[in-house]
């Protein structure tokens, strides 16, 4: 069905299709030693509707339950929505968690504490 580079990116599409009730593997992510694109796997019956759940645009924000509204983080270089992140650890200042986050358009890497927010 559709190939990514990395396994969080093919985990976050499973889950998307997965939500939507819709059956759905990753062929070959768990292979020791694997190097090379990810695939995610649904039904023939299923393609049409999975593709248009992955195709559907990166929303702008949207409601989280219990914490509120979340503001997507644009990429500061290309302005592009379709970004990811993951928490920094910083030995200056445990008390203000950062956010490493990466454009999957330009590719460009940025911290920022306050994104989303």
């Amino acid at each position: 069905m559709r190939k990514f580079q990395d396994l969080l990116d093919a985990s976050l599409a499973k889950s998307s299709i997965e939500s939507a009730g819709i059956d759905c593997f990753l062929a070959d992510a768990y292979q020791i030693g694997h190097v090379g694109p990810v695939s995610l796997q649904v039904r023939r019956g299923d393609l049409d509707v999975a593709n248009g759940i992955l195709d559907q645009p990166i929303p702008e924000s949207f409601e989280v339950e219990g914490v509120g509204n979340f503001q997507q983080p644009r990429c500061p270089a290309c302005g592009s929505l379709d970004v990811n992140s993951e928490d920094v650890n910083s030995a200056a200042s445990v008390d203000s968690a950062q956010m490493q986050w990466k454009c999957q358009t330009c590719q460009h890497e940025w911290q920022d504490a306050n994104a989303g927010a």
